[in-house]
């Protein structure tokens, strides 16, 4: 009979499957790690993971929830202080985050959604779309966004801020911080509102 375990242990575990999940993503070996590997460095066995994680997948999708949090808190806090702060953030961020970059791997992407449900998908999507709605509706509350702009557009920066930096490889390190500057630069020019134009000039008598 498997022993019991309480509930710090339970949280200390699940924080060291986390830990090691994390790390093991970083180096880009998360698939290739076995759940036995796992499961001892966390000092438990390979039937206990279960009890934890039905899958390394969900292991990893806890990972990147957990990223995903860190991530916003930064958003949050760029938000505060304006559009351009914001922007700037979204668009640099991953690079502070090799977890994620696991995800510019076809084959990597492609396990991950093998092991993750359509309902999981969808109420990760609902909920990313919650959150960048409720940064736009601020911004537009205090007259940094028109009020014209689509929220789906606006929801879709961040993901297209991701696929840009997994591509870094493709644009090249030495010039991706300059397209980065060139899109955000056009992106808050195109996101705030622009200045009613001067009436005419009355005519001298």
């Amino acid at each position: 009979m498997p022993r019991a375990f309480n509930k710090s242990e339970l949280q200390n575990i699940r924080a060291t499957l986390l830990r090691t999940g994390r790390a093991a993503a970083q180096q880009g070996r998360l698939r290739k790690s076995s759940i036995a590997e796992l499961s001892r460095a966390a000092g438990i066995s390979k039937g206990a993971f279960y009890r934890f994680f039905p899958s390394k997948e969900a292991l990893y999708v806890s990972v990147l929830q957990e990223v995903e949090t860190e991530i916003r808190v930064g958003l949050t806090a760029a938000a505060a202080e304006g559009l351009a702060p914001l922007l700037h953030k979204m668009f640099t961020t991953a690079a502070d985050y090799p977890t994620i970059g696991a995800l510019a791997d076809p084959d990597e992407l492609a396990w991950l959604m093998r092991g993750v449900s359509p309902e999981v998908v969808e109420a990760n999507r609902a909920n990313d779309n919650a959150y960048f709605v409720g940064l736009l509706s601020d911004l537009q509350e205090r007259g940094e966004v028109r009020h014209d702009i689509e929220p789906e557009a606006f929801c879709a920066l961040a993901p297209a801020a991701l696929v840009l930096a997994l591509g870094q490889d493709l644009i090249g390190p030495n010039r991706l911080q300059v397209v980065l500057n060139l899109l955000v630069e056009g992106l808050y020019q195109s996101l705030r509102p622009q200045p009613s134009p001067s009436p005419p000039a009355e005519p001298h008598p």
